[in-house]
């Protein structure tokens, strides 16, 4: 197993500041285990890695214009 020595550890204010969330999201999505987290005691911990990772799992690429249906549903 390899340790990462240098990698960053948020508590829930500057994970939500760096995800733009307010930090009562950050906490139900916490208790939802929709992100990870470390818990040390009654302190929940962010790591980057897992917050840049879930940021990147939300892109999608640019629209294809050529490709929408602009058909309106009756």
């Amino acid at each position: 197993m390899q340790e990462n020595q240098g990698a960053r550890v948020f508590r829930a204010k500057a994970a939500a500041e760096f995800l733009g969330l307010a930090p009562a999201t950050l906490y139900r999505m916490a208790s939802t285990r929709a992100i990870p987290t470390i818990k040390l005691g009654r302190v929940l911990l962010f790591r980057e890695q897992d917050l840049v990772s879930m940021l990147e799992a939300g892109l999608r690429p640019a629209a294809d214009c050529d490709r929408l249906d602009h058909t309106v549903a009756s």
